[in-house]
């Protein structure tokens, strides 16, 4: 199983330069065409492909935060559910442990004692806070906000990218029903 994540902005400005050329127009047209294929596989119009998978879990995922809306605010990792509640951990290939998948902050070892691990953890998750101000956002409710770990121009590629998505998967729901993957 792969997770599919947006790409993120850890480096510093030298990856961000990187991303200001994303062609977002290519991305909006992109993803209404896998919104457009995933109601046609529904319908028993075409094969199975993997992308309805990703279309069917964003739209599930949209549906869950509109019945139940995200609480922010306790962890910087808590809306995204990475590393929440202590449950996961992120381990690099040297055995270094990171705040996240994200990050290339390193808070133990493997070889360190868990309760050391998420002491760590605590620590820099109190003493880290996201860049940017979402509440303005209309996409707020039902967004997970930016990634802590990305820069302010990482952010607003970010930004970008998720309300296509939202945008999109929104409209897709409002004219189909929240029952519309079953």
């Amino acid at each position: 199983e792969v997770d599919c994540f947006l790409c993120l902005d850890t480096n510093g400005k030298e990856a961000v330069e990187q991303l200001t050329d994303f062609n977002f127009d290519k991305f909006d047209s992109g993803f209404k065409e896998m919104i457009k294929r995933n109601d046609l596989f529904l319908k028993g119009k075409t094969e199975y492909h993997r992308e309805h998978r990703l279309i069917q879990g964003a739209i599930q995922t949209i549906q869950n935060r509109i019945l139940n809306p995200i609480k922010k605010g306790k962890f910087f990792c808590e809306t995204c559910g990475v590393a929440s509640q202590g449950t996961k951990i992120n381990i690099m290939w040297n055995g270094n442990v990171t705040a996240c998948h994200n990050s290339n902050v390193v808070i133990g070892h493997i070889s360190d004692d868990y309760e050391k691990i998420k002491d760590s953890r605590r620590i820099y998750e109190s003493s880290h806070s996201l860049k940017v101000d979402c509440s303005k956002c209309e996409f707020d409710p039902v967004c997970q906000g930016v990634c802590s770990h990305t820069t302010d121009n990482g952010a607003e590629i970010w930004c970008k990218l998720n309300k296509i998505i939202l945008s999109n998967v929104l409209l897709y729901i409002q004219q189909n029903g929240m029952n519309s993957d079953e």
